[in-house]
This record gives structure tokens, C-alpha cells and sequence, in this order.
């Protein structure tokens, strides 16, 4: 497969001003599964993948994260590798480079995940992401 189109890197904006919100109730984890798109089948092909992200009108106690699963089948999937550490703030910032090639399998899969940093109130934001996925050479 390598590079789609001879690219080295190809962009994937997987969520623009997305509104997420935890539960109100306690610090569970919310997951939204992402689709698969052309993104499913990048992992074996993989030098890294980094996170460009931003929050808007964020609550205080607000935080997410991109998690990623990798699977041989399709049917049995690990748990979940951060793709990057929760961030909480609103700032826009780059993630540092996730690395694992121990974590990119034949297939994957993806999902956005958020909780409150601290208490049980529902907190929110509008979260945008885009994923930059580099191809081996």
C-alpha cells in the first residue's frame, strides 16, 4: 500500500468542532468510536501518527484523548493505546508522535474518549482533530 498517492504524510480531519460531553454522573470514560475510512487499513504501513488538536468553549474540568486498536482479524481487537495523553486545556496544540509499531496492526481502528478531570459534573467541549499519519519510505 505505502503512501496514498505517493504522499508521505496523509491527513485525516476525523472531528471539527465535534461537541463531547461526559456522562454528568461520575469520571466514566465517554468513547466514540470513530469510522474506519481508508484510515483502518494505514497501520502496518506506519512510521507514526500525530495528533493536531484543538478545544473550543471547553469546561474547566474537561479533558480528551485519541485512543487506537489494532486487530489481525477484524473480530479480535486490543485494548486501547492512547494515541496521545489526555489533554486539558483548549489550546491548540501538536501531539507528540505516536511511535509503537507494536501498536499498529493490520487493522485499526480508532476512538475520540473524554472524562472530567476532576468532581462528576457534566463537563463539554467542541473538540476538533486531525490525524497525520507518516508513511514508511
Amino acid at each position: 500500500m505505502g503512501a496514498v498517492s505517493g504522499q508521505k504524510v496523509v491527513l485525516h480531519t476525523v472531528a471539527t468542532r465535534l461537541m463531547m460531553q461526559t456522562n454528568g454522573i461520575d469520571a466514566t470514560e465517554i468513547v466514540l468510536d470513530l469510522p474506519p475510512g481508508d484510515m483502518a487499513g494505514y497501520g502496518p504501513y506506519l512510521t507514526s501518527i500525530t495528533a493536531h488538536v484543538q478545544a473550543d468553549a471547553r469546561t474547566a474540568n474537561f479533558q480528551w484523548k485519541v485512543v487506537s486498536y489494532w486487530s489481525i482479524d477484524g473480530v479480535n481487537w486490543s485494548t486501547a493505546s492512547d494515541v496521545f495523553a489526555y489533554v486539558s486545556t483548549g489550546t491548540p496544540s501538536i501531539q507528540a508522535p505516536f511511535t509503537d509499531v507494536a501498536k499498529l496492526g493490520i487493522k485499526m481502528r480508532y476512538a475520540l474518549v473524554c472524562k472530567p478531570s476532576s468532581g462528576t459534573a457534566r463537563e463539554q467541549a467542541f473538540v476538533t482533530c486531525v490525524l497525520a499519519f507518516e508513511f514508511k519510505t
